[in-house]
């Protein structure tokens, strides 16, 4: 299959978004996107595009513009808080570069996760034998509904937890780094989906911890 075309490519991410039954035509395009970095890349960036400005995305990009930065909150005593409704933690480092390759992100306390993240397409996002890539996608193991969207041209990121696999109704996201006030992510809800976007990612190595409410 030749590469798709940007307007293929744009509706496939509407249909992916607002959750659509896919035509036969398709499933073979989002097929294709496994086998093909370039338009897999091409993806990556329009879902991010369309989650943000969803009528639930465009409520978040409200906050961001009144405020700068996504809504931050203090998390309250985070130090001593009851680590039985951790779901999971991801790590995020980065190097002294600015591509994704200087980037790592991994799961840590894995004895404790009832998320089990893996990169998806690790030679695709990270642009193997060829041009640089933008984005990095974690998923959980089982259920690719709950994933981990890292965009490094953009420091954005999106992460989205299907409730119903992990039998609660609602779940805490936050940012954490060393000396600093936990950030609190704002999420919303729908149809089954907890969905948190970040607009602006801390430069330095952060956690992201996603919990039990």
């Amino acid at each position: 299959m030749n590469h798709l075309s940007a307007d293929e490519i744009i509706n496939l991410a509407k249909r992916t978004v607002n959750k659509e039954p896919y035509s036969p035509l398709e499933r073979d395009q989002m097929l294709h996107l496994r086998e093909c970095r370039e338009c897999y890349d091409v993806f990556c960036g329009a879902l991010m595009v369309e989650d943000m400005f969803s009528s639930e995305g465009s409520l978040i990009m409200g906050l961001h513009s009144q405020k700068c930065s996504a809504k931050r909150e203090r998390v309250a005593g985070s130090s001593g808080k009851d680590e039985d409704g951790l779901l999971a933690v991801l790590r995020v480092s980065k190097g002294h570069g600015d591509s994704l390759e200087d980037i790592i992100m991994e799961q840590i306390r894995q004895e404790d996760a009832k998320i089990c993240f893996a990169p998806v397409h690790d030679d695709i996002t990270r642009g193997a034998g060829g041009n640089e890539a933008r984005s990095l996608r974690f998923e959980d193991e089982s259920e690719a509904e709950t994933f981990v969207l890292l965009d490094n041209e953009e420091h954005a990121m999106v992460l989205q937890v299907k409730l119903e696999s992990l039998n609660c109704r609602e779940v805490e996201i936050s940012i954490c780094r060393s000396g600093c006030e936990d950030i609190i992510i704002p999420v919303k809800y729908s149809a089954g989906l907890a969905k948190g976007i970040v607009l602006d990612l801390p430069n330095t190595d952060f956690e992201i911890r996603i919990r039990r409410k």
